[in-house]
């Protein structure tokens, strides 16, 4: 007898292994749809929407892209009549897109979600009456959003989508991978004569908060407290400011730039780290901070993005106000001067991601909702997995 056949998806996302594949949360968000999970519950269709991110690529080449994306869809469609359709998008031209080809899907008959990923997605919506027009009619219109946080909830509630279509699909990590650097990290006390480390992780561009660290480092550097050091590690504009600075002499002694580190020189970071630090100015939901709990690493960021949801400030980590750099200071001072103190985070932190953002926890979030079964946990809010700390989070602020 054969076995039934399995319904059909139509995954409207980046191909994680294509010329211009993602990093982060956008690449852990891809495996999970195309992964062997969601296999094994749907026969699954990828219509690639990679573009490049530096340099950003020009209308026309845009132009192309939107229209080959269309051709594909419309393909699917006719072949394939999908079951289930899911797209992720950022916010501008490129939400209008995917969300008008979840439309095309919707009238062949699939159930369609879309999950906005952009750090960028707030300021959007607050400067743009024809994007809020445009995000509540789709919120009337496909079945449902797979937001970044409970944050990112409130944000496109607010905007007039129904609750009752707001799930939250958190970023998450398989923390199994890195469980032996936390392993490792079990008294994680700074050696005698080796400086405290703090590390930078991701894109160096000025929207990460660079220019603000930068500044901390040598106003920390000028004062009294134990020896500390901030590796940066990551490309950019920014890195590349830095990389003349050094040239010029004139960088802090105390930075030290890595470039793009990936792989094995990637873990060997985190795990000499003491510290992650993202003082980021905008952020959907940086993985990096998944990455960096996973290896019991405290964290010091602010409270942008789905952020506030993630670090607990004063338990795993510190939050300082976007663009202080005295608060940033008090934050860097504090995990320095205090070992003890900084351990505990670390290991609260720990627990926190293998508690509510390990990978099996959103894959199988993913899957019941792409087959219609509601919430894991229950709630409008996205239930267990889905972290709620509420406005009270985006206020805290780091103390020395």
């Amino acid at each position: 007898m054969r076995p039934p056949m399995k319904p059909r998806l139509l995954a409207i996302v980046p191909d994680p292994d294509g010329a211009f594949a993602q990093a982060g949360g956008v690449l852990s968000a891809t495996r999970a749809v195309l992964g062997p999970e969601v296999r094994a519950a749907f026969e699954v269709d990828l219509v690639d929407t990679t573009m490049r991110a530096f340099p950003k690529p020009d209308l026309r080449e845009r132009l192309t892209g939107a229209a080959r994306r269309g051709a594909e869809v419309a393909g699917h469609i006719a072949r394939h009549r999908p079951d289930v359709a899911v797209a992720f998008c950022s916010e501008g031209t490129s939400f209008y897109e995917k969300s008008s080809l979840l439309l095309l899907a919707k009238a062949a008959g699939a159930r369609t979600f879309l999950s906005p990923r952009s750090g960028r997605a707030e300021a959007w919506l607050q400067r743009s009456a024809a994007a809020r027009r445009w995000v509540a009619q789709m919120g009337g219109a496909i079945d449902g959003f797979l937001v970044q946080s409970e944050g990112w909830r409130q944000v496109y509630a607010a905007a007039g989508v129904p609750g009752r279509k707001l799930h939250v699909w958190p970023n998450t990590v398989d923390t199994a991978a890195w469980a032996p650097i936390a392993a490792a990290r079990r008294d994680p006390g700074v050696p005698r004569g080796r400086p405290f480390r703090f590390l930078f992780l991701g894109w160096a561009i000025e929207a990460k908060g660079l220019g603000e660290l930068r500044k901390a480092v040598e106003v920390l550097a000028a004062r009294p407290g134990p020896p500390f050091e901030l590796a940066v590690a990551g490309d950019g504009a920014a890195g590349e400011a830095l990389r003349k600075e050094a040239g010029r002499g004139r960088l802090p002694r105390a930075i030290s730039l890595l470039g793009w580190v990936k792989g094995e020189a990637r873990d060997r970071e985190l795990a000499r780290a003491d510290a992650l630090v993202l003082p980021t100015h905008v952020d959907g939901f940086p993985n990096v901070i998944l990455e960096a709990m996973a290896c019991g690493l405290p964290v010091i960021a602010t409270p942008v993005g789905a952020i506030p949801d993630v670090v607990v400030s004063g338990e795993t980590g510190l939050l300082v106000p976007v663009r202080e750099v005295e608060s940033l200071v008090a934050a860097m001072d504090r995990l320095r001067r205090h070992p003890e103190e900084t351990r505990a985070m670390g290991r609260a932190g720990l627990d926190r991601v293998r508690s509510r953002f390990d990978r099996a926890l959103g894959v199988a979030r993913l899957v019941s909702l792409l087959q219609g079964h509601g919430d894991v946990g229950g709630g409008e809010a996205g239930g267990a997995q889905g972290v709620n700390v509420g406005e009270a989070g985006r206020s805290q602020e780091a103390s020395s």
